[in-house]
């Protein structure tokens, strides 16, 4: 029970982090460096390619530039 407790916090916090760096970018707050970093986490997690069309043109544009990696 604690184990599925961990696993569900774990992913919430994931969630928190993934839904504050969308509403950051989208209200144009966020840095270069965030930028990257937050687009990198949406390439790890998959979530990039449940998003609209301009995050997935993006993150390719990222990849293209060498400053973030496509992960397998």
């Amino acid at each position: 029970m604690l184990k599925s407790f961990q696993k569900d916090f774990k992913q919430s916090l994931e969630q928190d982090k993934t839904l504050d760096f969308i509403i950051n970018y989208e209200s144009g707050l966020c840095n270069q460096d965030e930028i990257i970093e937050g687009f990198q986490s949406l390439l790890d997690s998959g979530v990039v390619w449940e998003l609209q069309g301009s995050y997935q043109r993006q993150a390719i544009e990222l990849i293209n530039q060498g400053l973030i990696i496509e992960s397998y």
